[in-house]
């Protein structure tokens, strides 16, 4: 289990291309869902009126992002798992 708490959008984003790079399958897949988590709340506390958030990038990216990268990893670890076992 990783410690992704006081990390912003930029961060995770960053953490799940260096775990792309390693392959490392479950990584990806809990950063995902804590960076679809951070971006839904951000953008909920957008809505509601409170401090404006400093991204790099739209707060689609970030949302769009997350679901392809768990997306890949849940493919791939499918994929070497077959591969492990033929």
């Amino acid at each position: 289990m990783l410690e992704l708490d006081g990390m912003n959008e930029d961060s995770l984003t960053d953490m799940l291309k260096v775990s792309f790079s390693w392959e490392n399958w479950t990584a990806i897949l809990e950063i995902s869902d804590k960076l679809f988590e951070l971006a839904v709340l951000t953008y909920g506390s957008h809505q509601q009126g409170a401090k404006k958030y400093f991204l790099k990038k739209n707060i689609a990216y970030y949302l769009g992002y997350s679901a392809c990268m768990k997306g890949i990893a849940y493919q791939s670890s499918v994929t070497w798992l077959n591969q492990e076992s033929v």
